[in-house]
Formats: structure tokens, C-alpha cells, sequence
């Protein structure tokens, strides 16, 4: 399934293959926001694949206990990430989605569900920040 999903280069093909691609890219972006260093978006690993009886697949996130950018200063020792080299670890909270990010995962996902439709992603991000972190809510 990987091999494959990795020539695609368009939503529809990837919508054909993963369920639910609005979820993957929320939970990119909570990776994100949340400073998940040892997650799919920055590490490549910590998830799985699940094929449902549909045909499709399900991209289920695992293992939350890096967050907040826990032991980052440590990992991105002996950890080859590709971000660019900030001064202190706070400025590491600072680095944009383009940055937060290895190589290795960008494609086809993040390829496709940020580079190709930013649109959406920023729109989604917004939605996100309003309801899942509106402290009236």
C-alpha cells in the first residue's frame, strides 16, 4: 500500500486509498502545534495503517508522550531531523510548518494535503484553533 500511495501526487488518488485524509491532516497538525517530535510529520514513525472492510485505509496515530518539544534538545542530537538550527529550544516552538517536517514523510502526504492545497490545511488549522482550543468552548 505504501509503494503505492507514494506515486500519488493528487487528493482524489489519495482519498481513493486512506479514509478520512481531513483526519490525517488534523493530526498533522496537531503534531504540530503540539511540538511532536517523535511522530509521523517530524519522525516518520509512532502510527499505523488499518485496512477497514471498505478497502480503504484508516492512518491511526500512536505514542503521545513526546510532546511540547520533551527532550527535543536531546533527540535532535542523534537524530538527523531536517529543521533548520535554532538558538534556544523556544525557538524551536517558533518554526513554521514548511520546517516541521522530515523529507521522508513529506511525500506524498504532506505533499498533498499541505503543499498542494494550503488552502485547505490553513482553513482547517483555523477551525482547529478556534474550537479545539477556544477556552470558552
Amino acid at each position: 500500500m505504501i509503494d503505492e500511495v507514494y506515486e500519488y501526487t493528487t487528493l482524489k488518488q489519495l482519498e481513493k486509498k486512506i479514509d478520512n485524509v481531513d483526519v490525517m491532516r488534523k493530526v498533522f497538525i496537531y503534531e504540530y502545534l503540539f511540538g511532536m517530535n517523535d511522530n509521523f510529520i517530524m519522525g516518520g514513525n509512532n502510527y499505523n495503517f488499518y485496512l477497514k472492510d471498505n478497502g480503504k485505509w484508516d492512518f491511526i496515530p500512536m505514542d503521545y508522550s513526546i510532546l511540547f518539544l520533551y527532550d527535543f534538545s536531546n533527540m535532535i542530537s542523534y537524530i538527523n531531523y531536517q529543521i533548520p538550527k535554532q538558538a534556544t529550544l523556544l525557538d524551536y516552538a517558533k518554526v513554521g510548518f514548511e520546517d516541521w517536517h522530515s523529507p521522508g514523510t513529506r511525500k506524498p502526504f504532506i505533499d498533498i494535503l499541505y503543499y498542494n492545497n494550503k488552502k485547505q490545511f490553513v482553513k482547517t488549522l483555523k477551525e482547529m484553533l478556534i474550537t479545539g482550543f477556544n477556552p470558552d468552548e
